[in-house]
């Protein structure tokens, strides 16, 4: 009976190809919230205007 665990190889657990994509993903996922929250922060410091003209509505 052994008594000593089974080395353990960690190649076998780990994809370091899959790791390396998954971060790569993971980045342009945050540089991309990061471009938008400058875009959202920009539209609640300018003026406020109107982005939606009804052309149809006509003001009597």
């Amino acid at each position: 009976v052994r008594k000593k665990p089974s080395h353990a190889q960690t190649w076998q657990h780990f994809n370091k190809r899959r790791i390396q994509e998954d971060q790569k993903r993971i980045y342009q996922i945050e540089r991309e919230n990061k471009k938008l929250m400058e875009r959202l922060a920009a539209i609640q410091r300018g003026p406020a205007t109107v982005d939606c003209w009804n052309e149809h509505f006509q003001r009597r």
